[in-house]
């Protein structure tokens, strides 16, 4: 009975730790403006019942996300600037006042929609979708 009994015992841990271990799909895509110029920066957001994950868009415009639960998802995507955000120091009118340089700051590459999954327009399935996107240029 003991014997029985630690048996069961066994395969109810292993079955946990089967159950526990990392996993889900690996997604990869290319994430560019509609006449294929890639998005050299930013991160791609995924958000659905199964949870949220994200990846970062690498120089050429490819992205991954790991251990992603098979569901259905609404993307957006976020940070795809012209150029890489300054930290500037504050500066300041003849009265003191502060002021902000417009000049310095990179502008968005693609249309602001994009940021917000319900508004994005965008959704994958996992598996099975391809996972290019094709995003419209700000204007």
């Amino acid at each position: 009975m003991l014997n029985k009994l630690a048996s069961v015992f066994v395969v109810i841990v292993m079955l946990v730790a089967v159950g526990c271990g990392e996993g889900g799909a690996v997604i990869e895509g290319k994430v560019a403006l509609e006449d294929g110029t890639p998005i050299p920066r930013g991160v791609v957001y995924l958000n659905g019942t199964a949870g949220s994950f994200r990846g970062k868009i690498q120089p050429d415009g490819t992205y991954r996300i790991e251990n992603i639960a098979d569901g259905s998802y609404q993307v957006a995507v976020t940070g795809a600037l012209d150029g890489e955000p300054v930290a500037e120091e504050m500066q300041y009118d003849e009265a003191g006042n502060p002021i902000q340089s417009k000049a310095s700051q990179p502008k968005s590459l693609i249309d602001s929609k994009y940021s917000s999954p319900p508004d994005s327009g965008l959704s994958i399935t996992v598996p099975g979708d391809d996972f290019d996107l094709s995003l419209a240029k700000a204007k």
